[in-house]
């Protein structure tokens, strides 16, 4: 009887131990996952107000933009927040399923409008007659009056939020 006692006890922790560290090992994974939506939602969340901030501020427009120095700086700027965007854009891929990398990658999109913008943006197509309805829209956006790149971009800051604010 006691052998088999034993044999119950030893059959026991033969499935016990490893069930145990089975559950704690899933357990560590999930927490090693949720640390990293963490991390990467909070990363993102942070962009996403320093980019909304530098569309807003006052160093955006044209006469800021209209300099070289400043033009260079400026793109300098969207160069920034375009390198930061396409790390946590991979990182996103990782992480999350199908629908965030695509808000993230729409911000990539706008990033890059932006830049090309700033890029190709002179006074000077204005007098010399140059597209001059394209030269009035980009120095709209540039201005911050263009309402329909305003409301666009207001709608990938608001849809990131509200998607990723949750993993914070």
């Amino acid at each position: 009887m006691l052998d088999t006692i034993e044999s119950i006890v030893k059959i026991f922790f033969y499935i016990a131990a490893p069930s145990a560290a089975w559950v704690a090992l899933f357990t560590w994974s999930r927490e090693l996952k949720g640390k990293a939506k963490h991390d990467v939602a909070k990363d993102l969340l942070v962009l996403v107000i320093q980019i909304r901030s530098f569309l807003t501020a006052a160093q955006f427009h044209s006469k800021f933009v209209s300099s070289r120095q400043n033009k260079i700086k400026k793109y300098e700027w969207i160069k920034d927040y375009f390198s930061k965007t396409s790390v946590l854009c991979t990182e996103v891929k990782v992480h999350f399923k199908k629908d965030e990398p695509e808000l993230v990658n729409e911000l990539l999109r706008m990033l890059v409008s932006l830049d090309f913008i700033v890029c190709n943006y002179d006074p000077k197509d204005l007098l010399e007659g140059y597209s001059v309805e394209e030269s009035k829209v980009n120095l709209e956006i540039i201005d911050g009056n263009n309402t329909e790149f305003n409301r666009d971009a207001e709608d990938i800051f608001v849809s990131i939020e509200n998607k990723f604010r949750k993993y914070v």
